[in-house]
């Protein structure tokens, strides 16, 4: 590595600039793979593509979702403002609240359950469900509970509303209940293993007025908190994932109620897992119409509709898709 340094030192750094191809030099000025900048260029062409990756290296902001069962927005603005002066709403969601850095995690408001963290993109998942307090709710792929959390945030167990929390593997299950215990949501959380490709054996036709599927992805929607994750995916994950994808929505679509919601999301960028998942969805299941997705508050950067696509790019958020599914018949 000296070695190496001091050779630089002596001759100097090439100059991207002096690439010719376009595609090489974005690669190498924002260290991405070629295969991901070649992917979206192609999908979004070159000019989204430099502004996405200009942002991926920058520091993500913090943000934070708050309770509402437990306080309202602006009590917690107030609370935590002394400790966070930068602290301000979130322009994506009124129950959402960021600043430009700090250990929002290590407050005591945190450990009361007043709030948890989460990226403002993924709060906007729950309110696409148009969930009503007596819903039974289907979370498919949960782990580790910010969404099941947050829709059980709009749940009335006096009403009959409880959240399904599904996950693969028993030490993730543990975590959702971890943290639905210290939101104080436990009482409208059920959470259990299962792999979500099995719903169907599992549940009775009809079983849920919504579901979520927050389905298993690529996660390069999360490549500003995640970099390593431009290095250890392939050209080939986007689609092998769509396959496993498909499969889950295959096997929750029967045990959604006519007339029930389903919200089918993935922190991805890629249309192989987005738009063309749920083509290949509709096309095979006619009972299902895509309807445009419902939010807290107008989102006039987002792509993609009837669906809703953010880019890092957008908001200063991570990238995200969510389409929402009405069962006509």
């Amino acid at each position: 590595m000296t070695g190496v340094l001091r050779n630089a030192q002596r001759t100097g750094f090439p100059d991207p600039a002096a690439i010719a191809d376009p595609v090489k030099r974005l690669s190498i000025e924002s260290s991405t793979p070629v295969w991901l900048v070649e992917k979206l260029t192609a999908q979004l062409g070159e000019p989204k593509t430099r502004a996405i990756l200009n942002v991926i290296n920058v520091p993500a902001h913090a943000s934070l979702r708050v309770n509402t069962t437990k306080i309202t927005p602006a009590a917690l603005l107030a609370s935590l403002k002394p400790e966070f002066p930068d602290l301000k709403e979130s322009p994506l969601t009124p129950i959402g609240l960021i600043a430009p850095s700090g250990h929002l995690a290590g407050t005591s408001a945190f450990v009361k359950g007043e709030y948890t963290m989460q990226d403002e993109s993924s709060m906007l998942v729950a309110p696409s469900l148009d969930i009503q307090p007596g819903d039974v709710v289907l979370d498919a792929c949960a782990a580790p509970g910010g969404k099941t959390t947050h829709i059980a945030q709009y749940l009335d167990p006096k009403q009959g509303g409880q959240v399904t929390a599904l996950d693969l593997h028993a030490n993730k299950v543990r975590l959702i209940n971890k943290n639905a215990k210290r939101l104080g949501l436990t009482d409208r959380i059920h959470a259990q293993v299962l792999d979500a490709r099995k719903v169907a054996t599992t549940f009775p036709a009809n079983s849920f007025d919504k579901i979520l599927v927050d389905a298993p992805c690529s996660g390069l929607g999360l490549i500003r908190r995640k970099p390593e994750i431009k290095y250890t995916k392939t050209p080939e994950d986007p689609a092998h994932l769509q396959q496993i994808q498909l499969a889950i929505l295959n096997s929750v679509a029967p045990t959604l109620k006519i007339g029930g919601r389903l919200t089918y999301s993935t922190c991805t960028m890629v249309k192989e897992e987005n738009q063309d998942v749920v083509a290949q969805f509709l096309a095979a299941h006619p009972e299902f119409e895509q309807v445009s997705v419902p939010t807290l508050k107008p989102l006039h950067k987002a792509h993609n509709a009837p669906a809703l696509q953010l880019f890092p790019d957008d908001y200063d958020t991570d990238g995200f898709f969510i389409a929402s599914l009405i069962r006509r018949k």
